[in-house]
């Protein structure tokens, strides 16, 4: 009866050491589906935050003109204080104007092909001489400006910042 109740201490043993290896990895199995899913999601919706780019065009068509933008605008009436000051009231009404008038375009064109390609050739355009355009970089870098990594989120950066242990590769493939 002794060898009996040994066997059957050694299968209680071996099956308490079996079940922890499922619950691990059934844990792991769970941990990278859930790696998975959340990189994919960030994959999907990291364009929905890159809002640098965005928040450039929106400035360049907002109706909000600087002082400094203003001042430089109006260099040519340095001297008359109040034609300048003038000057720059009816250039921030014109800039108010074109605004809303550029606001309701791209309201109402949202989603028809044909303007949002022009659309894209223009900001391609300007993108592309700007970015050529050498003596422009040193001065906005002079200014302190420093230049955006090529990419904020994504599968690539999420996983330089999380890497995945070998271990677990290792474990969850055996």
């Amino acid at each position: 009866m002794r060898p009996a109740r040994e066997r059957v201490e050694r299968a209680r043993a071996e099956l308490a050491y079996a079940e922890q290896a499922l619950a691990y990895q059934e844990a792991l199995d769970r941990s990278l589906l859930d790696w998975c899913v959340t990189d994919h999601l960030i994959q999907l919706l990291s364009p929905v935050f890159a809002m640098g780019p965005a928040w450039a065009i929106m400035r360049a068509i907002a109706p909000h003109l600087s002082d400094e933008h203003g001042d430089a605008m109006t260099l040519i009436l340095e001297d008359d204080k109040d034609a300048r000051a003038d000057a720059i009231k009816e250039l921030r009404d014109k800039w108010k104007v074109q605004s809303n008038e550029a606001m309701e375009v791209l309201d109402f064109f949202a989603g028809n092909p044909e303007f949002e390609g022009e659309l894209r050739d223009a900001i391609l355009d300007v993108t592309y001489r700007f970015s050529k355009d050498k003596q422009r970089r040193a001065e906005w870098q002079e200014k302190g400006v420093v230049a955006a990594p090529k990419k904020l989120f994504g599968p690539r950066s999420i996983r330089k910042q999380r890497r995945m242990p070998k271990r677990f590769l290792i474990a969850f493939f055996e």
